[in-house]
């Protein structure tokens, strides 16, 4: 009897979960786990064994439905309506770390009807947000627990309050606004903080871990160089590229209100300065390197294209621009479940800014509609990095 495809899929299951178990145990690692108490993180060394052990379980999950169900799975405002309920009211503050409360208690304490905030709770627990020990009473999971974290927090809110209505029809209609994104945050002091902690949620991911920035790009090699890290915030990534590179040197540049009260460390001052800029201004320091981190997926394309010819006024031959952000994958060539991560973002872009995830071939289309000069090098992803390196040198020969 030929081998069914679910059968397959099993196979692949059990034996890539036993790659994964026996690493743990090896290793003296806990294995991963619910529960509030504990804190999984997955090792690098077993990145392809729980990526197969993923896609299988996705799609043994996906074939085990008929097609109704698999797209109401799948396509389910419900999940919202409960995570904004959970953020709105504070819920997660409201049940004890160690203990658990009733979903009286939680009703009392957010002035909600028991039977609406059971309900609610009861649905969010299908998705391991919070569980149920016994009849009536909740207590955390490791998701519930981390929603009590004031990032993740920011995340749950900017997911249900700006993204949720952008996804229904845009963000400039749901804000009844012609301004960007960004101007509409500015003017809200809440709004911005929001946002700022959900990016600070983000960036904190496995994907976007800065072993990745440090180890995935040759600034060992720059020698003694000056870096500028356009729209760089409050210098974070320059400072940490700073302490393991101490032979280069950085300027930090953002808006100007995104750069008050900034306090860089004292040992790094000769080597990091901060200065107000908006990138789409003409560039006024000269550089060796022009680094971009998650900057450029924000903007459509008519909008980069002025980011990149801004820094032309500065830019002397063999200069670099290097962009650090999101390359789409093609179809297929990754993890789908890595896949689906990189599509979302993309969706989410199209949603708040108008803006979409480029392709390798989108970021050379790009380099060359900005000035033919803009000469691309290379590109590299880091082995699990949500984030690729694009290179391009400015070569005056070239115009």
């Amino acid at each position: 009897m030929s081998t069914t495809r679910i059968l397959e899929l099993a196979a692949i299951i059990s034996s890539n979960t036993n790659t994964v178990n026996d690493y743990y145990q090896s290793n003296g690692l806990p294995s991963p786990s619910f529960d509030a108490k504990d804190s999984t993180v997955i090792p690098m060394e077993v990145d392809s064994a729980r990526d197969a052990v993923l896609d299988a379980t996705m799609e043994l999950h996906d074939l085990l439905l008929d097609p109704l169900d698999l797209m109401y799975h799948h396509f389910n405002h419900n999940s919202v309506l409960s995570l904004h309920a959970i953020q709105r009211f504070k819920i997660a503050k409201l049940v004890p770390i160690d203990g658990h409360a009733s979903f009286a208690q939680i009703a009392e304490a957010t002035n909600v009807r028991e039977s609406e905030i059971r309900r609610l709770l009861r649905y969010a627990m299908t998705f391991r947000v919070f569980h149920e020990p016994e009849e009536g009473f909740v207590a955390h999971t490791a998701a519930s627990k981390a929603l009590t974290d004031p990032n993740v927090d920011d995340w749950a809110a900017t997911v249900c309050e700006e993204t949720w209505p952008a996804a229904q029809k845009g963000f400039s209609l749901s804000n009844n606004t012609v301004q960007p994104i960004y101007e509409v945050l500015s003017a809200s002091p809440l709004r911005a903080a929001r946002f700022g902690g959900m990016m600070a949620a983000y960036t904190a991911s496995k994907l976007n871990e800065t072993n990745h920035l440090v180890a995935g790009y040759g600034w060992g090699g720059l020698g003694n160089a000056l870096v500028v890290d356009v729209g760089g915030s409050q210098g974070h990534i320059s400072t940490i590229l700073a302490r393991v590179y101490p032979q280069l040197s950085f300027v930090v540049q953002d808006l100007p209100a995104a750069i008050t009260q900034v306090s860089l460390p004292s040992d790094l001052a000769q080597r990091v300065r901060i200065e107000a800029h908006n990138f789409f201004s003409p560039q006024t320091v000269v550089a060796d390197v022009y680094y971009f981190r998650w900057i450029f997926h924000n903007w459509a394309d008519s909008d980069a294209v002025r980011i990149l010819r801004a820094l032309i006024p500065a830019l002397q031959d063999g200069a670099r621009v290097v962009i650090h952000d999101d390359c789409m994958p093609d179809a297929r060539s990754v993890a789908q479940w890595r896949e689906k991560s990189h599509r979302s973002a993309d969706v989410c872009m199209l949603e708040l800014m108008n803006a979409r995830g480029r392709y390798l071939s989108d970021w050379k289309d790009l380099l060359l509609k900005a000035d033919a000069r803009f000469q691309f090098v290379g590109f590299t992803r880091p082995y699990g990095s949500d984030l690729a390196f694009i290179e391009a040198r400015w070569q005056v020969d070239q115009q």
